[in-house]
């Protein structure tokens, strides 16, 4: 009986693992086609989150975001300043 156990977790775990090499494998040559236009993943944690997420961006996304992070950052020092001004 426990032998019985034995063999049929381990066939399980053959099982797994096969499946698991033929999915990265598929994973890699997706992301190779898409290194071609910057294609990025990173896992960003949440402020106050244990549980991490994956972003995806381009790197035309990447440069959007920072060209506007950049602008809001400029605005908010001339309002600042304005104010202080005052």
């Amino acid at each position: 009986m426990k032998t019985k156990l034995t063999a049929a977790f381990c066939l399980l775990l053959l099982l797994i693992s096969c499946s698991s090499i033929s999915h990265s494998n598929q994973q890699k040559s997706v992301a190779e086609g898409k290194n071609n236009i910057g294609y990025e993943c990173k896992r960003i944690k949440r402020t106050g989150s244990m549980v991490g997420t994956k972003v995806c961006t381009t790197l035309a996304q990447r440069e959007t975001s920072k060209t506007k992070a950049k602008e809001l950052l400029k605005e908010s020092r001339h309002l600042q300043h304005k104010n202080d001004v005052n």
